[in-house]
């Protein structure tokens, strides 16, 4: 998938690592970057395959 091809998914994530994404984020997000839980997640996820490749 090309980066101006977009896709639309839902995940579960539990209550306490929601809570601490959030905690984390408050404390040191970028909000540039990391503009929200979403954002985050995405970034993260991201990062761990280009660290798998």
């Amino acid at each position: 998938m090309s980066q101006k091809e977009t896709s639309s998914s839902t995940v579960r994530i539990d209550k306490k690592l929601l809570s601490e994404i959030k905690n984390w984020l408050k404390d040191n997000g970028n909000k540039y970057k990391h503009s929200s839980v979403s954002a985050f997640v995405n970034s993260a996820i991201y990062e761990k395959l280009k660290r798998l490749r």
